[in-house]
């Protein structure tokens, strides 16, 4: 019945007709709202209502008809929001809603479940917001109409999947940010419009790279720099770039004035500037390193320094934490000869040492323990007297948990105790 002059209402009875399959009323004069009886057609694939004078808000009845494929509603009094029960309709590979007065974001997560989607045309509504970010999951979408609503905020780097696109128009609106390189991706495009916008920054220059390309229109946007000279830029009747006051470049007959060349002297500053940036940035990147790797070296030393240092400085060998564990199996109690305030006795064996050696290690948590240590090491390192054991060698370092050890090293002496001796024999080991 389209492109008649039918006037009046879609009559409640339209909902009797369960087996059809496609309504087209488009381009008459019929008037009112759809009636819900409509959603009792559920073979419906085709419905095209478009070019009438519809008012109201779009039925969510609409959600039942999940066989519809193309759904015109352009040109009509539409207003509010696209109903989320469009979602249920998943077949849809069309979806007109054009030249009406609907407003609201566009929906998210509402298109992205039809990914048949060939075409869509929201132009001329007031639809504010960005665009969904769910549109990337239309594979297949040839046609995206979006121009002349009050859409915000940059294009979505998802909008780089719908490889199929041959027609996208997002003039007049209020987009902002760059225009994103991977515009220059979408190799099937033949219809390009960001014109009236508030898009800024250089032209990217992988827009040459559609050679599809018939219309280019970046006009009025707060463009700024070389325009390229490859691709559609070739083509002066494919490309308009007015309205951009701050470009330059470009063929000829843009009448762009030439970009500006840097003095040879101001190229050669800019050259050095830019050395001269890059060794401080690679001195200070060189300088960290090497102060990192010193850092560790030195605490490397140091550790090994706290735990031979009085080894060295009396002539003794050189022992670690280590080797006294290994040496007294892990200070094992089995190796235990004896305890006292001051610390405990372990027998031990040193691999490169033929006889067995007594390992003091020191309870550093008895008051001036550590100083008793010092003292202890330094008079020992001395004394000589056939009655007294010979000191080997102190260790001063860190056990396996990072607690403080201390110890000192002597022969073993297999004879006992000063507790067995007389008091006459033990006063005259310090005369």
């Amino acid at each position: 019945m389209g492109s008649n002059q039918i006037s009046g209402r879609i009559p409640d009875g339209v909902g009797n007709l369960i087996s059809l399959e496609a309504l087209g009323m488009e381009r008459n004069s019929i008037e009112g709202t759809i009636p819900y009886s409509i959603g009792k057609v559920k073979n419906l694939v085709e419905l095209e209502l478009g070019g009438n004078k519809l008012f109201g808000n779009i039925s969510l009845v609409i959600g039942n008809l999940t066989m519809l494929s193309l759904h015109d509603l352009s040109s009509n009094k539409f207003e509010g929001l696209i109903p989320f029960t469009l979602a249920n309709c998943t077949k849809m590979e069309r979806f007109y809603a054009d030249s009406n007065n609907l407003s609201g974001n566009i929906p998210n997560q509402l298109f992205g479940y039809q990914q048949g989607l060939i075409e869509l045309t929201l132009y001329s509504n007031s639809f504010t917001g960005p665009i969904p970010f769910d549109f990337g999951k239309l594979n297949h979408l040839s046609i995206l109409h979006l121009q002349d609503n009050k859409l915000i905020g940059e294009i979505p780097m998802e909008l780089s999947a719908c490889s199929a696109l041959t027609e996208l128009k997002l003039e007049g609106n209020l987009f902002n940010g760059i225009i994103p390189s991977f515009l220059g991706s979408l190799l099937s495009l033949d219809i390009l419009d960001l014109s009236n916008n508030n898009f800024s920054n250089t032209i990217p220059h992988e827009l040459v790279n559609l050679t599809l390309l018939s219309t280019l229109n970046l006009s009025f946007n707060n463009l700024y720099g070389e325009v390229p000279i490859g691709g559609v830029f070739k083509n002066i009747t494919a490309i308009s770039l007015t309205g951009n006051k701050h470009l330059c470049g470009g063929i000829p007959q843009l009448n762009f004035p030439p970009c500006p060349v840097l003095p040879s002297h101001k190229k050669h500053k800019r050259s050095i500037k830019k050395r001269v940036i890059l060794s401080i940035a690679f001195g200070g990147v060189l300088i960290t390193f090497v102060t990192l790797i010193s850092i560790y070296l030195l605490k490397k030393k140091a550790n090994m320094l706290s735990t031979t240092s009085l080894a060295l400085q009396y002539g003794y060998v050189k022992v670690s934490y280590g080797e006294l564990h290994q040496a007294t199996n892990g200070f094992s109690s089995s190796n235990l000869l004896g305890t006292g305030n001051f610390g405990t006795v372990y027998r031990g064996t040193f691999v490169h040492f033929e006889r067995p050696v007594a390992v003091k290690v020191l309870n550093l948590q008895t008051h001036g323990e550590s100083k008793s240590f010092v003292d202890e090491c330094k008079a020992l390192g001395k004394i000589k007297h056939r009655n007294l054991l010979s000191i080997l060698t102190c260790c001063s370092s860190v056990d396996y948990k990072g607690n403080d050890f201390k110890a000192v090293v002597f022969e073993f002496m297999s004879n006992g105790s000063l507790e067995t001796l007389s008091q006459f024999q033990v006063s005259a080991l310090f005369k």
